[in-house]
């Protein structure tokens, strides 16, 4: 796992935030997860150069121009803020005399810089980008037990230092040890719905990507000086609409609190479209209630995610699990969610039939039928109640659509009476039912709501990316 960890945790008004967020990486750690750390010094940097030199920073395309007096602090602040994760992590949990601290390792034998140079007329000076990642060095220390620790000053192979963007190294980091997971950290910056002012919880690759384009025409990074130290509970507030059906943010009204919603989304798009090695990449927001700190909730989910990548997994149904399939499906048919089926049909169906499973159970079944040329039916998507609100009936509507994909089918359809919002947050959209293909009959008398969705090459949920090795 790779935690960037933001500058703005290193103000000392958030302390406490910061060593309940050391408390969790301790935690990780005695669950025997390998961590490599990426901390920044933007902020920190930003404060002290305005207060004791009263210049602006510059920034060009998102990227800071680093001289030598921007230089100066980095190697200053770097140092504070590795002896800040050092310490914090060498004296074990806080009141806990007996349970002793890990041990944290960093240096330059772990990744090495070269120079971004001039691009588009700019002079970056001393701002650097990873020119390699050194797996065997990593792999060597968190083998052993050590948490390695890593800054945005990067040697080249003559020696020089180059500053490179803390997350953009953690991206990096990420894809060449291919980490299972990546979490950005973020200064108190979230996404907000304004519309019910909820935050929002995820996002698919292509809502993301249009969501890194919108931002970028809307709010450049500020070079505007930084006046005071700011709290984690700071509001950088800016509106923004876009109406876009084909990522499912129609009439979608966000709160952005830039920038780093935008930095720490662009390197982590930018990997998992290159690779299929970041299966979970998470932007979390620190919260000042120690009770409900939102890495130690991702920690929950993690390890979770980590018992299913071993004991879970996705097969075609056979004829033995219609019992297993009859005791999801049937309360749902009760209650007029789903279409009954007679016993006979059931086992019909079984062929299109698919249930992910835990250990010898079955959690969730789902079934993809083809019909005509260019359609394919999901229907009978269930998910065990125990096992709900998990991800589960995502993960697997994802497969049937690419499993549908395989079938040679262009549009993928449901008919719902119950879960219309959910299809629609995953890209269906309501339709006539006159649109479905000859081979459908439709039930007037069940009166369902007809959802199609497109898929295709541009499609923006890869199964590839969801499903473990199945």
């Amino acid at each position: 796992m790779v935690i960037h960890i933001p500058s703005k945790l290193f103000f000392k008004q958030n302390r406490e935030t910061f060593d309940a967020i050391m408390d969790d990486i301790s935690i990780l750690h005695l669950l025997g997860i390998q961590l490599v750390l990426v901390a920044g010094v933007r902020d920190l940097v930003d404060q002290r150069i305005v207060s004791e030199t009263q210049t602006s920073i510059v920034y060009h395309d998102g990227m800071r121009v680093t001289d030598e007096i921007t230089m100066h602090y980095l190697k200053e602040l770097s140092g504070f803020v590795r002896f800040e994760v050092e310490s914090s992590l060498g004296r074990g949990f806080r009141g806990t005399a007996s349970v002793r601290g890990v041990q944290v390792i960093s240096g330059n034998f772990f990744y090495s810089a070269k120079p971004v140079g001039v691009r588009n007329g700019t002079d970056f000076k001393l701002t650097g980008e990873v020119r390699r990642i050194e797996v065997d060095n990593f792999k060597k220390r968190l083998e052993s037990g050590d948490i390695v620790l890593l800054t945005s000053l990067g040697h080249s192979h003559s020696g020089e230092v180059f500053h490179v963007p803390s997350e953009l190294l953690a991206a990096e980091c990420a894809s060449k040890l291919k980490a299972s997971k990546i979490i950005y950290l973020t200064g108190g910056e979230q996404l907000v719905d304004t519309r019910t002012n909820k935050v929002i919880q995820s996002l698919r690759l292509a809502q993301a990507a249009s969501l890194l384009s919108l931002i970028g025409m809307n709010h450049p990074v500020s070079s505007s000086p930084v006046e005071a130290e700011p709290s984690i509970q700071d509001s950088l507030t800016a509106t923004v609409s876009k109406t876009d059906a084909s990522v499912d943010m129609k009439e979608r009204q966000l709160s952005i609190k830039p920038p780093s919603i935008r930095i720490a989304l662009r390197p982590s798009m930018k990997h998992r479209k290159k690779s299929q090695e970041l299966p979970d990449s998470s932007l979390i927001v620190p919260s000042l209630d120690q009770s409900q700190f939102a890495l130690s909730s991702e920690l929950r989910s993690f390890v979770h995610i980590v018992a299913r990548d071993v004991y879970e997994g996705i097969r075609q149904a056979g004829p033995s699990d219609v019992r297993d399939v009859e005791e999801i499906i049937r309360p749902l048919e009760k209650d007029g969610v789903l279409v009954p089926r007679d016993r006979d049909r059931l086992e019909r169906d079984m062929q299109h039939c698919y249930l992910l499973t835990r250990d010898g159970t079955t959690l969730a079944v789902g079934m993809v039928m083809k019909h005509g040329d260019s359609h394919a039916e999901i229907s009978c998507l269930a998910v065990r109640p125990a096992y709900r609100r998990e991800g589960r009936g995502e993960t697997l509507l994802a497969y049937l659509e690419r499993k549908a994909l395989i079938l040679g089918a262009e549009y993928v359809f449901v008919l719902s009476t119950r879960t219309m919002q959910w299809f629609e947050e995953r890209g269906y959209i309501l339709s006539d039912p006159a649109s479905l293909p000859p081979s459908r009959k439709y039930d007037s008398a069940r009166g369902s709501k007809v959802y199609i969705k497109k898929l295709g090459s541009q499609r923006d949920l890869d199964a590839d990316e969801l499903l473990w090795n199945v």
